[in-house]
């Protein structure tokens, strides 16, 4: 009879069996050799760590479950790119008799028995805390961490996802205009497995936003329902359909996101839309705040500007108000900014559109003023005494 091959050990006690190891080896090298490599950027470095990533498993004798061996491989490799001046060198496996077991590499160049304990406990530690973690998390740290990937490409869904929810969408009107996108009622359901309650003449009412067509105003203590298979009902005495609701955020691409107060609003339509929203990577990297500040006296100052002196980037939001609705406006969105008087600012959109806004730091004379950054020098200038700020 031909004989098989060594059978692989089933328990700890057996953990340093030659074939454990190099099974150990086929199966995870590669992916512990492909983290050490985007870690230190050689190859044959990366090569040398992958060695002493199993010489120091095998030493430290601390796989309490054989089934993690891979997190326990990979949290060594962690350790030892996090170690920029490691004690010693690697200890080669091509510096290790051919002749003697695998079992009795640990003999070589021993380290300390304080550095043994260090070592043992802290990756024993890292291993048992990621394996502690669920699995959406545990992939995620490794992904991160151990696979050096993107977040871009981390955050990204896979193109056959079919998820059990879709964001709310649609079309919300108030006495003065319309807004059309994403929507969040009462500032906190936005998904159509998300509930909308309510009293009515047979009791208390729980309904499923997705069930619900439209919502219109009825007056400051209730709404009437419109639901998709024709039904209405009238709604009252809850936060979510009276006038304690704490507002409706709509993501309308034009304005960024804005929040409506039940005084303003009217009706909302819903859209099955399905969408999701942007994905991580349809995110544009917005820089710095560029433009001139032109002063009372018609003198202008342009350069990097810092607005209301912690404003900087393009994807900081200007914040103000206007008939009962408040506009949370990116600065990338914005073209200019004009005050009118101590408390209303003109706003121009890079859309064409003007807002004159109220009630906020941004857009009174509560704003702490622009900053001027040419080069080396700075120039202050006071929002009183600003004319008109102009951005590129």
């Amino acid at each position: 009879m031909t004989p098989g091959p060594d059978p692989m050990p089933t328990s700890t006690a057996t953990a340093l069996h030659p074939s454990f190891w190099r099974t150990s080896f086929e199966e995870h090298g590669g992916v512990v050799l492909a983290f050490l490599t985007s870690r230190v950027g050689r190859r044959d470095l990366a090569e040398d760590l992958l060695q002493e990533t199993f010489v120091r498993a095998i030493r430290a004798e601390a796989l309490e479950d054989l089934s993690k061996v891979r997190s326990y491989l990979l949290s060594i490799a962690h350790r030892l790119v996090l170690d920029p001046v490691r004690k010693q060198r690697p200890v080669l496996f091509s510096e290790i008799s051919t002749d003697e077991p695998i079992e009795d590499v640990r003999d070589h160049a021993a380290p300390s028995p304080d550095d043994r304990a260090e070592s043992g406990f802290v990756e024993q530690r890292l291993s048992t805390t990621v394996e502690a973690l669920n699995e959406p998390l545990r992939a995620a740290f490794e992904a991160a961490v151990i696979e050096q990937r993107s977040y871009a490409d981390i955050a990204a869904a896979p193109a056959d996802l079919k998820p059990h929810a879709w964001r709310l969408a649609g079309v919300l009107k108030t006495e003065s205009r319309e807004f059309r996108g994403f929507i969040q009622w009462d500032l906190e359901e936005c998904l159509s497995t998300d509930e909308l309650d309510g009293e009515t003449r047979d009791g208390d009412m729980s309904i499923e936003m997705g069930r619900i067509a439209a919502i219109e105003k009825n007056n400051r203590n209730g709404a009437w329902v419109e639901l998709r298979d024709g039904r209405r009902l009238l709604l009252e005495d809850t936060n979510d359909v009276d006038h304690s609701t704490s507002g409706i955020f709509v993501e309308d691409e034009r304005f960024g996101r804005v929040k409506v107060a039940w005084d303003e609003f009217e009706r909302v339509d819903f859209e099955v839309s399905g969408r999701s929203g942007r994905g991580y990577d349809e995110y544009q990297a917005l820089g710095a705040l560029k433009g001139r500040v032109i002063d009372l006296d018609g003198a202008a100052s342009s350069g990097t500007l810092v607005i209301d002196l912690d404003e900087s980037r393009g994807w900081e939001i200007l914040n103000g108000s206007l008939d009962d609705i408040e506009y949370n406006l990116p600065f990338a969105m914005i073209r200019s900014l004009e005050p009118t008087s101590r408390d209303r600012t003109i706003v121009g959109l890079r859309s064409g559109e003007e807002l004159e806004l109220e009630d906020g730091t941004d857009v009174s004379d509560d704003n702490d003023g622009v900053l001027v950054v040419t080069g080396d020098a700075e120039n202050y200038i006071a929002w009183r005494d600003i004319e008109r700020i102009e951005l590129e």
